[in-house]
């Protein structure tokens, strides 16, 4: 019989169902607090040293991990393990879908934490919160001292993440056929990343972006208060100039964040555009470019054979095309003991490490 469904009678139905919902309800506490508790006889140890504190990550919807069957599912169906497996896996138990099942007295805890990158950014280009989520994997250790490991993890995000997309929507129309966080941006997210970018920077041009910021948040929030009390008895007594201004304090507040955030990637292309810095690139990056290609031509050349080779290419002077290329070289001591200078490892990017989306241990 399908988990949704017991004997005829929609599960909601059921007077276990309310059990079960104060049971999820207590575990999704737990997971977003301390991390540690008991529910159900269950012991709950999801602390990680590696896993940033509650008050910055937290796991929505990590309660109702896919594939795992607590006390309280198989509760719903009178004990029977082969309706709550169905239930937990939406039925694809039935298809072989592997089931973990957890009892009173085992005890779970994090095995690892992996790193799952989200959408099309990487720091710097984009807050690190929204770049990522931290996988915990969990394993169940039973009260005789046997281990099992559960196959999907939990997922934690900063309660700050934010970005174009959210986990309701398949990112596949754009060659990205993975699904991709919850990156909704809200007034409460928003409010959590203006108080950490606050606590973090202390000087530069994004200070005063972030000082407008904060004016505005005073303001929006409290509007945003007052807007809902309106809202809530009759649309038409809203006051029109009242929504305009609100709706203007919250675009101040969202530039002004967004440009706070920015400021370091501008003030760093504005350093690579001053003239001498121009000029500096405009002698190095034909030179560069030449060596890149004599690399990948000749991956075990040496700094002095490149750059002899390129200096014949691009009519250079040898020593100063072999400083210009110094950067893509580096000390190797050779099997018989002696040293020479060979081109580093190639610069990947890290897609190409992880995988795409890709994971990668913390």
């Amino acid at each position: 019989m399908s988990g949704d469904e017991w004997e005829g009678e929609p599960i909601f139905m059921r007077p276990e169902y309310d059990v079960a919902v104060d049971a999820c309800a207590r575990l999704q506490a737990i997971l977003d607090g301390p991390r540690f508790g008991e529910v159900e006889g269950v012991v709950f140890d999801l602390r990680h040293e590696k896993l940033p504190s509650a008050e910055e990550w937290h796991a929505p919807g990590g309660a109702r991990p896919f594939g795992v069957a607590f006390p309280w599912d198989r509760t719903l169906f009178d004990g029977d393990a082969e309706a709550a497996a169905s239930y937990v896996t939406s039925g694809a138990s039935e298809l072989g879908s592997g089931v973990t099942h957890v009892y009173p007295g085992d005890r779970v805890t994090v095995e690892r934490l992996e790193r799952f990158f989200r959408g099309v950014g990487r720091p710097p280009y984009v807050d690190p919160h929204d770049a990522y989520s931290l996988d915990a994997y969990l394993i169940v250790t039973r009260p005789d001292g046997t281990t099992e490991k559960i196959e999907n993890p939990i997922s934690f995000n900063a309660r700050d993440a934010m970005g174009p997309a959210s986990p309701h929507f398949y990112a596949g129309a754009d060659g990205r056929n993975e699904w991709v966080g919850d990156f909704r941006v809200s007034l409460l997210k928003a409010s959590y990343r203006l108080r950490r970018l606050l606590d973090e920077t202390k000087s530069g041009p994004a200070v005063e972006w972030l000082n407008l910021a904060a004016e505005a948040t005073i303001e929006v929030v409290g509007d945003h208060e007052a807007l809902a009390k309106v809202l809530s008895r009759d649309g038409d007594d809203l006051f029109a100039p009242d929504l305009a201004r609100l709706l203007d304090l919250a675009v101040t507040w969202g530039y002004a964040l967004a440009k706070a955030e920015a400021a370091p990637l501008v003030k760093s292309a504005q350093n690579r555009t001053r003239p001498a810095t121009r000029a500096r690139m405009a002698r190095a990056d034909p030179v560069r470019e030449a060596a890149k290609a004599d690399i990948l031509a000749n991956p075990k050349t040496t700094q002095t054979a490149c750059a002899r080779r390129v200096a014949l290419q691009l009519e250079r002077d040898q020593r100063s095309v072999e400083k210009l290329i110094a950067p893509l070289f580096a000390w190797v001591t050779l099997p018989g003991g002696t040293k020479e200078k060979r081109p580093r490892s190639p610069r990947i990017n890290p897609r190409q490490i992880d995988g795409w989306p890709g994971l990668s241990s913390v």
